[in-house]
């Protein structure tokens, strides 16, 4: 009898550190980080939505088409991995746009210099 309830008081204990444990992270100090952290990345995802023309290739826009209301539905796993694509089309559009400035040239490299050995046109006066 005194093994039976011995058993009974550990297996209490087990369960009421782990209850314990389960309420601090739904209500403590840990669920404030888990809400700042999915802030953050609802506030990185906005960014990504805002400003999509200096930051994506037109063809990658759809991706922050989402309706907000859907955005906030999202579960941190899902969040993280539209980020994260996000972030790598946004590498791509930096790594096009550096290329496309690099083969940019001034439009006087397309001219060359008049000099003024150049003989003058047909029927001009000088």
């Amino acid at each position: 009898m005194e093994q039976t309830a011995s058993l009974i008081q550990a297996a209490w204990t087990i369960f009421e550190n782990q209850w314990s444990q389960r309420n601090e992270i739904l209500h403590g100090n840990e669920n404030e980080l888990i809400a700042s952290n999915k802030q953050q990345k609802y506030k990185r995802y906005m960014e990504f939505r805002r400003s999509k023309y200096q930051m994506l290739r037109r063809c990658d826009h759809h991706m922050t088409e989402h309706p907000i209301s859907d955005v906030i539905k999202w579960s941190q796993k899902y969040m993280s991995a539209i980020l994260k694509n996000l972030e790598e089309m946004h590498k791509q559009y930096l790594r096009e746009i550096r290329i496309e400035e690099e083969g940019l040239q001034p439009i006087t490299a397309f001219f060359s210099p008049v000099s003024a050995a150049t003989p003058p046109c047909q029927g001009d006066p000088g």
